[in-house]
């Protein structure tokens, strides 16, 4: 499917989930590079992630609870700049739940978040739910250490 008949670069795009898809995209449909659209919503660190693959065809570790948590304040604090206070944290409670995807007992958070009025709020959450979720993987250690 590769173009040979012009010098405009061919791009794919679609069904981009994973480091691997892309470059599976590459591979099988020749394409000279791979567009990551709402995949990188729900996991902001994939074009990182793809990056490093293709470049290395090493995979990265997943991030940690806390890595995406400051990262997701880091977002707050930017979309804050740039569109105050009050609109920044009424847009974050819908970009929250990308950041908590897939973490154990998150939903009680995003609930919070939904309904916090200010950033203060937003981030005083953030930062209680990783202190929890790292005292659970703390009592989880203890316990199987215990075994």
């Amino acid at each position: 499917m590769k173009k040979n008949l012009t010098r405009i670069p061919l791009i794919g795009n679609g069904d981009v989930r994973s480091p691997e898809d892309a470059k599976r995209m590459i591979d099988i449909a020749g394409v000279d590079g791979v567009m990551i659209g709402r995949a990188a919503l729900a996991n902001p660190w994939m074009i990182r992630q793809t990056v490093h693959y293709l470049e290395t065809g090493e995979l990265l570790p997943e991030n940690t609870v806390s890595e995406k948590i400051e990262i997701a304040k880091l977002h707050l604090q930017r979309l804050a700049n740039l569109k105050g206070e009050a609109v920044a944290t009424k847009e974050f409670r819908k970009l929250a739940g990308y950041y908590l995807k897939g973490v154990p007992r998150a939903s009680k958070t995003k609930v919070a978040i939904n309904e916090a009025e200010n950033l203060q709020t937003v981030e005083a959450l953030l930062d209680q739910f990783v202190v929890e979720h790292l005292e659970r993987e703390e009592r989880q250690k203890q316990r199987l250490a215990e075994i």
